[in-house]
C-alpha cells in the first residue's frame, strides 16, 4: 500500500511573547513545535494533524494561562470540552484548521507581518496526483492559499492551452468504470 507524506514548514519563527500557552498547546499537537531562544519553530514530517488530544485539567490550565490573550483559541477549546465528556478531551480542528490559530498570533504580534507556510506531498510509490506542493500565506486580515495544480491550471489558462489528458484524468476515468 502507498504511503502518502505531507511534509509541512512554518517557515517565520514565532516569538515566544507572541502565543498564548493555549496556542502553543495546539499547535504543539498539530505540528512538531520545537523552541529555540525566544522563538518557536514548526513543522509537521507526515502531516499537520487536525486533531490535539489532552486531559481536561490540563485544557483548563492553558485556558487559564491565557486569560490575557485575545483570540479565538479559547472559545473553540471551551466549546468542544463543554460538549465532552471523560477525562481526556480531543478537540478538533478540522473545520476552522490550524491557520486560524497563526492568524489570532498574527493579530497581536507587534513584530510578525505574515507567516508563510510551504508543503510538499510526495507518496512511496510514483504516482502522478500523489506529488506537488502547497503554499499559504496568512496575514492578520486573510489566508492566501495556492497548490502547484493550481499553479499549472493558471499557466495553461495564461499560455491559452486546454489541459491535456493526464494521471488524474485517468484515474477518475477508471474509478467511473468501476461503479
Amino acid at each position: 500500500m502507498a504511503e502518502h507524506f505531507e511534509i509541512t514548514i512554518v517557515r517565520e519563527a514565532i516569538p515566544v511573547t507572541d502565543i498564548s500557552p493555549l496556542e502553543l498547546m495546539l499547535l504543539s499537537r498539530v505540528f512538531v513545535a520545537v523552541c529555540i531562544e525566544d522563538a518557536w519553530y514548526f513543522h509537521a514530517m507526515r502531516a499537520p494533524g487536525c486533531f490535539a488530544i489532552a486531559k481536561r485539567a490540563a485544557w483548563q490550565e492553558a485556558i487559564d494561562a491565557t486569560r490575557d490573550f485575545a483570540g479565538t483559541a479559547t472559545d473553540i477549546v471551551f466549546d468542544q470540552m463543554s460538549k465532552a465528556s471523560g477525562e481526556e478531551i480531543e478537540i478538533d480542528l478540522m473545520e476552522v484548521g490550524w491557520e486560524f490559530l497563526l492568524q489570532d498570533i498574527l493579530r497581536r504580534s507587534a513584530t510578525l507581518r505574515y507567516v508563510s507556510v510551504v508543503s510538499v506531498s510526495t507518496c512511496s510509490r510514483i504516482r502522478g496526483d500523489s506529488f506537488g506542493a502547497g503554499a499559504w500565506l496568512i496575514t492578520p486580515d486573510k489566508v492566501l492559499v495556492n497548490s502547484t495544480e493550481a499553479m499549472i491550471k493558471d499557466f495553461l489558462q495564461d499560455a491559452g492551452i486546454a489541459r491535456q489528458h493526464g494521471w488524474l484524468d485517468y484515474r477518475m476515468e477508471r474509478a467511473d468504470v468501476a461503479r
